[in-house]
């Protein structure tokens, strides 16, 4: 242990206040609770700054707090990667991306001029409310928009196609000006009965 007009140091002389080198687990903060309140606080000189550890006691939640009103940022190799704001946005910068699967499959992204939700794995894409379909993207080749959980439309490589419930008849509504007018409407059918 040496103390020099740096500050303290265990193994090393200290360029810190406290400056501990060591292997491994260097540093342990130990509390006498079974579980939670044990907490690392941050101070300057007018105000509690934040904290990081478990302050709850009877649970083991984790807490890492921002006690002012302020950012908090999350950087890797020198650079901002993610950021909370002190209003609970979450932001990261652009082309950083939200991903999930092992390869990256889904992506969900700003490249700095468009708004991107990408499959980048294998499978279909859905799009889903609750347990039922609202589009679903097949690699490679339909797209399929459900009402209900039923398809009503799908693309194909010559176009498109209309389709009704079981048993149900599936319409093509045309609408101009708005609509607004029953004159404006055009409606072709298709029923289960062939006419």
């Amino acid at each position: 242990t040496r103390v020099t007009s740096s500050g303290l140091g265990i193994n090393v002389t200290p360029n810190r206040e406290l400056h501990v080198k060591g292997l491994d687990a260097i540093v342990r903060v130990e509390s006498t609770s079974a579980t939670g309140r044990n907490v690392i606080e941050f101070f300057d000189s007018s105000a509690a700054k934040g904290s990081i550890g478990w302050p709850a006691s009877g649970n083991d939640h984790m807490a890492i707090q921002q006690s002012e009103n302020a950012d908090m940022w999350f950087s890797t190799n020198d650079t901002e990667r993610l950021r909370i704001t002190a209003a609970g946005l979450i932001r990261i910068p652009d082309s950083g991306k939200f991903t999930a699967g092992a390869g990256d499959d889904l992506q969900i992204y700003h490249d700095g001029n468009n708004s991107i939700i990408k499959d980048n794995g294998t499978g279909d894409f859905y799009l889903m409310n609750g347990s039922k379909n609202s589009i679903v993207a097949k690699t490679d080749g339909a797209t399929e928009l459900y009402y209900n959980n039923i398809r009503t439309l799908a693309t194909g490589s010559s176009g498109v196609a209309v389709y009704g419930a079981e048993g149900g008849a599936s319409n093509l509504y045309l609408y101009a000006d708005e609509g607004d007018d029953n004159a404006d409407k055009w409606q072709i059918d298709a029923n289960a009965s062939g006419n």
